[in-house]
């Protein structure tokens, strides 16, 4: 329906192609993003603790980080268009367990992410002078993954998963060729992420790749 609402009238030649549209744009974004989050990983650090030295203390999930994301956008017609974005940022995970039978052991995770999205964009403008313009889309979001992984030792797991991806925002046209853009993403879906494992634990757990991300920046359209 989202794509089948500017098509009709296109098609039909009510809303003709101005030649100033027909261009391509990129785009700096600086947002924050909350995720992923490493569920079955958390909940057995919390347990196997609790029960093998008794410590009352618990570690959290991944809660997100800053990032920094480029792009560029093909417009191909006056509503439609396909986007190429990359987009970085780290997260961690911090937690000391102490115990009166042992000493404290430490869990340390830094988890570095990278996500590279191929979009379809439907942008709802529909005149020249117009100067907010809505837009939707959805894609396929590649997640290059680094997990660094500190206990009694140190170690490196790298991963490369797949995502669906959702996006919306709007633009706001500032000057020139210049307009500010607030956008929200989502991503939706699940890899294993291998982990050190001193204690006979499990040397892979679930990570969940919902992610939710609100930024902002500005598009420049170039020919």
């Amino acid at each position: 329906m989202l794509f089948a609402v500017p098509a009709c009238p296109q098609v039909a030649g009510e809303y003709r192609q101005p030649s100033n549209l027909n261009r391509n744009s990129f785009f700096v974004l600086l947002g924050y993003t909350r995720g992923p989050y490493f569920d079955e990983f958390v909940n057995w650090a919390n347990n196997y603790y609790a029960q093998e030295i008794g410590s009352t203390d618990s570690i959290g999930n991944f809660k997100g980080g800053v990032d920094f994301s480029l792009g560029l956008r093909v417009r191909f017609s006056r509503h439609f268009a396909l986007e190429f974005d990359f987009l970085t940022y780290t997260t961690k995970i911090k937690q000391t367990f102490h115990s009166s039978q042992v000493g404290p052991i430490s869990q340390n995770l830094e988890l570095n992410v990278a996500s590279m999205t191929a979009s379809g964009l439907v942008l709802f403008q529909f005149n020249n002078t117009q100067r907010i313009v809505p837009f939707v889309g959805t894609g396929l979001s590649a997640f290059p993954i680094r997990l660094d992984h500190r206990i009694d030792f140190w170690e490196r797991h790298t991963k490369t998963a797949l995502a669906g991806n959702l996006t919306a925002g709007i633009e706001v046209k500032l000057l020139g060729k210049a307009w500010g853009t607030i956008r929200g993403d989502w991503t939706l879906g699940k890899t294993t992420m291998t982990v050190a494992h001193p204690f006979g634990q499990p040397d892979r757990f679930e990570l969940n790749l919902t992610t939710a991300q609100i930024q902002a920046g500005v598009i420049y359209t170039i020919q």
